[in-house]
C-alpha cells in the first residue's frame, strides 16, 4: 500500500512538472507601448505671387451746348464702399446675412448663413432667401436649415456655391410680401511672399485683420483696421527657431443695411486664409 502511495504520488509530480513547464512556455503576446504621430514641418518657402496693377485712364467727350471731359482711374487693389438697395417700407423683421469663402490653399471651403427673427424674436422659417453675384448675374437659393435655425448651406468644394473675391454679393430676403435687400463687395486674393516675410491681399475690406502666433502658441504679432496695409511686412515675428502659424481675416461689414429691417439687421462678408511658416 505504501509503495502505491508512492509511485501515486510520484506520477502526480510528473504531470505537475511537466504542465508547469508546457505553462511557462507558452508564448506572450507583444505589447506595444507608445505612439507616433508624424507633424509635418513646413520650411520657410513659398511661390511669388504677383498682382499687377492696371491703371486704366478713359476719357469720354459729350458734346451738346457744351464739351465735357470725363477721366475714370482703377487700381486691382480697391476699398469697397458699397450702397444697398431696398425696396423693404417694414420694420417687422431682424436680418444677419454671413458670407465667408475659406481659401485653404487648395480650393474655397464657403458658408452662407442667413437668420431671420421677427418683431417678437422667432425665427422665420419660411422666407425666401436668395444670394447674387450682381458681378456675374449668377444667384443661388439658400434653403432653411433646421439644425442651424437659419438660412444655412456649406460647401467645402465650391462646387455648389461660389465666393469670388472682387466681386459684389447681394442677399435678398423675401417675407410677409416685402422684400429686404442688402449689397457688399467680397474681399480676398490673400498670398505670402516667397520669403514669408509678407502678406498681401488683392481686394480689400473694412474690418481686416492679421495675427502671427509664436511656436509656443502665444501671439508674436495683430494687426487690424483702420489703417491696415495690404502689403504687411510679418518678419518681426520670427523671434526663434519653430513653427509660426499665420491667419488672416478680410471682412467687409455693415450694420442695419436691410432698409426697412431693425437696427440689428447686418451683412458680413468675410474672407479667410493662413499659412504655417517654419522658421
Amino acid at each position: 500500500m505504501k509503495t502505491f502511495i508512492k509511485t501515486s504520488a510520484v506520477i502526480i509530480l510528473l504531470f505537475m512538472v511537466f504542465f508547469g513547464c508546457m505553462k511557462q512556455s507558452s508564448p506572450v503576446a507583444p505589447v506595444i507601448d507608445g505612439t507616433y504621430t508624424a507633424t509635418p514641418t513646413i520650411t520657410r518657402t513659398g511661390t511669388i505671387t504677383t498682382t499687377p496693377s492696371i491703371s486704366p485712364t478713359f476719357s469720354i467727350t459729350m458734346t451738346t451746348t457744351i464739351t465735357a471731359t470725363i477721366t475714370a482711374t482703377s487700381t486691382q487693389t480697391p476699398t469697397f464702399t458699397v450702397t444697398p438697395t431696398f425696396t423693404a417700407t417694414s420694420t417687422a423683421v431682424t436680418i444677419s446675412a454671413y458670407i465667408d469663402g475659406f481659401d485653404t490653399g487648395g480650393g474655397m471651403d464657403i458658408t452662407y448663413d442667413i437668420s431671420i427673427v421677427d418683431a417678437g424674436g422667432n425665427t422665420i422659417t419660411d422666407a425666401g432667401v436668395t444670394v447674387k453675384n450682381v458681378s456675374t448675374a449668377w444667384q443661388f437659393t439658400v434653403p432653411y436649415n433646421a439644425s442651424t435655425t437659419s438660412y444655412n448651406i456649406e460647401d467645402p468644394t465650391g462646387a455648389t456655391i461660389q465666393y469670388t473675391p472682387g466681386s459684389v454679393y447681394e442677399i435678398d430676403v423675401y417675407s410677409n410680401g416685402i422684400t429686404y435687400t442688402a449689397q457688399s463687395a467680397a474681399p480676398g486674393n490673400g498670398s505670402l511672399s516667397s520669403d514669408c516675410n509678407t502678406v498681401s491681399w488683392q481686394y480689400d475690406g473694412n474690418n481686416d485683420s492679421i495675427e502671427v502666433d509664436n511656436p509656443s502658441g502665444a501671439v508674436a504679432l495683430a494687426d487690424s483696421d483702420p489703417g491696415l496695409d495690404y502689403n504687411t511686412d510679418i518678419s518681426s515675428a520670427y523671434s526663434a527657431s519653430g513653427d509660426y502659424p499665420i491667419y488672416l481675416w478680410l471682412i467687409n461689414s455693415y450694420d442695419g443695411v436691410f432698409a426697412g429691417s431693425t437696427s440689428g439687421s447686418n451683412i458680413w462678408v468675410e474672407y479667410d486664409t493662413g499659412w504655417d511658416v517654419t522658421n
